[in-house]
């Protein structure tokens, strides 16, 4: 049997990942938080909530944005989708 080499992938820190998107797509502005999730190897879901701003419910919010992003292996952001 052949063994295949599969290439490593470095996973980047969250903060590295958020960085480089923000600087290609731009900040958000007043974000209720932020939420990243390595869905695969090198494939993450990052999404932006927003406040619904009810004040019986000041942590309710909703997603605004949504991006799924693909890391290189050089650590630079293939693809934003």
């Amino acid at each position: 049997m052949t063994e295949v080499e599969i290439p490593k992938i470095k996973i980047q820190p969250e903060s590295s990942l958020l960085a480089k998107l923000f600087a290609r797509i731009g900040e958000p502005v007043d974000p209720l938080k932020i939420s990243a999730v390595n869905v695969y190897t090198n494939k993450w879901r990052i999404n932006v909530w927003k406040s619904s701003n009810n004040p019986f419910l000041p942590n309710a919010g909703f997603i605004e944005s949504s991006y799924f992003v693909e890391v290189g292996p050089d650590d630079e952001i293939k693809s934003i989708r």
